[in-house]
């Protein structure tokens, strides 16, 4: 049983790697990604899933991952403060536009 949950886990970590290297193939088309890429573009995450998540915002809020990771990495800004710096107007629904109430 350990040997499977080790063998799974194994394939969650894989996944969102190929995750992560499908956003880069859509914003640099595939002949521009290699490996060394997605070593280059993780260093400095704290771990593989702030890495995944950071992807994943740059996709759905249209947020440059560059402008996100350099807040995230350099200004130690957590996901959602960085967020909130380069996209002001991004909502928990991620629609990127301010919900008002009358």
């Amino acid at each position: 049983m350990k040997r499977f949950l080790q063998h799974a886990a194994g394939i969650k970590v894989c996944a969102r790697i190929l995750d992560v290297a499908a956003a880069l193939f859509r914003e640099r088309g595939f002949a521009g990604i290699g490996v060394s890429d997605l070593m280059k573009a993780a260093d400095g995450f704290r771990n593989l899933g702030q890495f995944v998540a950071a992807v994943n915002v740059s996709n759905n809020l249209d947020i440059p991952f560059t402008r996100l990771k350099t807040q995230m990495v350099e200004e130690n800004l957590s996901l959602g403060q960085a967020i909130q710096k380069l996209k002001p107007t991004a909502t928990a629904t991620g629609n990127g536009a301010a919900s008002s109430s009358a």
